[in-house]
């Protein structure tokens, strides 16, 4: 893969049976991530390779995640907030889809 210096995260698959090739729902994955066009609320792939008996993606390194915002956000979080997370997250999945 090119080396453009940006940091990203990566997403290891590996590969259960080599001998049979990528996973066809692997191979789904990486098809729709690369013709999603960009949006604020959707990850970027920006690359795929195989690396041993693995497939690896490179995707757009977000610092933190939903999951950690919501463990380290007071209980319960007000009304607002609720709705803007829920907004951005229902706006992404509207672009995929």
């Amino acid at each position: 893969p090119p080396q453009t210096g940006e940091l990203v995260a990566l997403k290891k698959v590996p590969l259960r049976r080599p001998e049979d090739g990528v996973p066809p729902q692997t191979l789904r994955e990486i098809k729709a991530l690369r013709e999603i066009e960009a949006h604020p609320h959707v990850i970027r792939l920006r690359a795929a390779f195989a690396q041993g008996p693995a497939v690896v993606l490179a995707l757009e390194l977000l610092v933190g995640d939903l999951g950690g915002l919501l463990r380290a956000a007071p209980a319960p979080l007000p009304p607002p907030r609720v709705r803007a997370l829920l907004a951005m997250t229902l706006r992404g999945l509207g672009h995929v889809h």
